[in-house]
């Protein structure tokens, strides 16, 4: 979601517990880490002193993964330049490299889009040409955006809310679908938009489509 200022205001570093399970397959508890928002302003495509703080952090950690909301950098508004958001995004990867690369410790980035990354089709084959690494299990046309993944005993639904040509929506037929195939003690979906926003964004998020959001 669009930040008036150029500092982040709303990327926020949760760590979540899930104790075990009966059984010696979950013996163990595992965390993972969730922030969002990493955009900067206009002249700053990302903030990066947080982000990086960020990175620290969750080294410092036991996270076995990292689960990124959306708006990772801030595109460009009025004349959105595929080639511009390719490099916000790599430049974002570049900042987020030391967990790409902390195999020692387990740590997987899983990210998803927001409407600074997604303005159209052009956009989305952006995101889908930097996140190749992601998921590729989503619904057609969805590839990278919608997406999920299971750890030990939980499952893990990414959903994109900005998909070109039906925004502020889910894809709520692979998404029963998903759910319907999962027996997982744990099950956590997430994606950008809130369904009941406040604020700036009450009616431009999943709120915009109340039947569908409800249905959601």
């Amino acid at each position: 979601m669009r930040l008036t200022r150029w500092f982040l205001v709303r990327v926020a570093l949760s760590i979540f517990i899930l104790f075990a399970a009966s059984g010696p397959l979950y013996a163990a508890s595992f965390s993972f880490a969730v922030l969002g928002d990493s955009q900067g302003d206009s002249h700053h495509d990302i903030n990066v002193p947080v982000l990086s703080g960020l990175v620290t952090d969750i080294l410092e950690t036991n996270a076995g993964f990292v689960l990124c909301t959306g708006d990772l950098v801030y595109g460009e508004f009025g004349t959105f330049l595929t080639a511009t958001l390719a490099e916000q995004l790599t430049h974002w990867r570049d900042i987020m490299a030391p967990i790409y690369n902390a195999n020692f410790y387990g740590v997987k980035v899983y990210a998803g889009p927001g409407n600074h990354e997604i303005k159209d089709a052009g956009s989305e084959t952006v995101w889908q040409s930097v996140f190749g690494d992601l998921p590729a299990n989503g619904p057609a046309g969805e590839t990278y955006m919608t997406y999920s993944f299971d750890f030990l005993n939980a499952h893990f639904i990414m959903l994109d809310t900005e998909r070109a040509g039906s925004p502020h929506t889910v894809n709520q037929t692979w998404l029963a679908a998903d759910l319907a195939a999962t027996e997982a003690k744990h099950i956590f979906v997430f994606g950008h938009e809130p369904a009941f926003p406040v604020g700036l964004h009450a009616g431009s998020s999943l709120n915009a489509f109340p039947d569908e959001r409800d249905a959601f």
